[in-house]
């Protein structure tokens, strides 16, 4: 954990923290769309640890393990610690699936193929 790091007070002070994580995290993500990057699993870390290091440094760009598991949300409860790794191996090789099938770059539009 960073010196400068100081937890949250509250539950306002850390939805804070957590908006402006989620705000960091999506800029990052816009940067990689936009750019030549592959996605890997690191990466999807990269955006993780980018959320979660003003929250929770000690889990932030890490997966959960075995016996890190969340409980008490008012929400779904998600997987155990212990499954974690598979699903986002499982989720990163589908997805990097069906990124590899989108064209790179749009089809210039020309008179012939632009319908009225």
């Amino acid at each position: 954990m960073g010196n400068n790091f100081v937890r949250p007070k509250n539950k306002e002070e850390l939805e804070k923290f957590e908006s402006a994580g989620l705000w960091k995290a999506q800029i990052e993500a816009k940067k990689i769309a936009e750019g030549k990057e592959k996605i890997t699993l690191e990466l999807i870390l990269k955006i993780h640890r980018v959320f979660f290091s003003e929250v929770n440094p000690e889990i932030a760009g890490r997966f959960r393990k075995d016996g890190e598991d969340i409980k008490k949300l008012n929400a779904i409860e998600p997987p155990p610690g212990r499954v974690i790794f598979e699903r986002m191996y499982e989720f990163w090789r589908e997805f990097d699936a069906r990124v590899s099938q989108i064209p790179k770059k749009p089809k210039k539009e020309t008179k012939n193929n632009v319908k009225n």
